[in-house]
């Protein structure tokens, strides 16, 4: 009789334990992950196209950033850019580490890039640093700015403040220059 009452307290018990189980669990850590960056990437924008109205003001030329955030606080950006004035070009690719909370290109930055271009034919290259700040408001309408640094080599020009268009002959080989930032845009 002893026996019988140990195994009908043992399946009374197993019972009450089973009816308090929740009914889904996730099974491993990644399906934990997985539901995390679901939840996260809800109204996340992760992708911004942005103008930068500062190279058409002082350079005389067209710029544009592309910002993709593969994941959270990680963005990759590329900026193409081109004189109005005379055939000179450059772009740069890059990566920031963003503060928001999204995946998306919004919060404080700090990245570093690389550079490359032509001007008048010969060859620009360099890196940069930069940090910042943007904003992305409800509507996608986007918002940056932000200061850096920049060593260049190649055709840079005859003074800091000249780089692109070759206004003479003479020509520094490599510079550190201040940068400033500034770009509108949309994320989508």
């Amino acid at each position: 009789m002893a026996r019988f009452l140990v195994i009908l307290a043992l399946l009374i018990a197993s019972e009450g334990l089973a009816a308090a189980a929740p009914t889904s669990t996730l099974a491993t850590e990644a399906d934990l992950k997985d539901a995390m960056s679901e939840i996260e990437a809800k109204g996340s924008r992760t992708l911004s196209l942005e103008l930068n109205p500062f190279m058409g003001i002082v350079g005389a030329g067209a710029s544009g950033n592309v910002e993709y955030m593969p994941v959270r606080h990680l963005g990759l950006i590329a900026s193409p850019r081109a004189s109005l004035i005379m055939p000179a070009w450059a772009g740069e690719i890059g990566a920031r580490y963003w503060t928001g909370r999204r995946r998306e290109a919004s919060g404080f930055f700090i990245g570093p890039s690389a550079i490359y271009g032509q001007t008048r034919g010969e060859g620009l290259y360099g890196l940069a640093l930069d940090t910042g700040v943007q904003t992305i408001f409800d509507n996608g309408i986007t918002v940056g700015a932000g200061v850096g640094v920049q060593y260049l080599q190649g055709a840079v020009g005859t003074s800091a403040l000249e780089v692109g268009p070759l206004e003479s002959d003479a020509k520094v080989q490599r510079a550190v220059l201040p940068r400033l930032l500034f770009s509108v845009g949309y994320s989508l």
